[in-house]
């Protein structure tokens, strides 16, 4: 077995435990953005734990790769929250909806018509109380404030 030094032996060191933090990392967590942000963080350890005493890492480098990681999770935050807003918002236009004559399809792509007596949330989205059939909000396709005359 070869001794390894010198700065070649630190960057195949440094790999090396990259690599074993990255696959310990994924098959460990189970959630993608855990996974990212542990990977990440253990990469940094690594590179931090391997590298050459005699050249340390670059003050910059390690703050922009910290700017770019912080910067990468509030863009997930906000991508999150823009998210609920815009379920809030369909749930609020599905409750506006409620005494209004509509026309859309049901489930099974029977057309349907009437006037929305309720609104109930399930994990698609909004759904129509129209009688006794539901409509999801986006199978809406006419509203009207009292049933058209034909």
């Amino acid at each position: 077995m070869s001794n390894v030094s010198g700065a070649s032996g630190s960057a195949a060191a440094a790999a090396a435990a990259a690599n074993a933090a990255a696959n310990t990392a994924a098959a460990t967590t189970t959630s993608k953005t855990a996974a990212d942000k542990d990977t990440f963080l253990k990469l940094m350890v690594a590179q931090l734990k391997y590298q050459d005493p005699m050249k340390p890492a670059d003050g910059a480098e390690f703050l922009a790769q910290t700017a770019q990681f912080t910067m990468v999770e509030k863009i997930e935050e906000l991508a999150n929250q823009m998210t609920a807003m815009a379920t809030s918002e369909r749930q609020g236009s599905a409750s506006g909806m409620i005494g209004r004559w509509i026309e859309g399809t049901d489930s099974a792509g029977t057309a349907v018509e009437g006037n929305v007596t309720g609104v109930r949330l399930d994990n698609t989205g909004p759904v129509l109380m129209v009688g006794d059939r539901e409509v999801a909000l986006t199978s809406v396709k006419e509203v009207h404030l009292t049933k058209p005359e034909s």
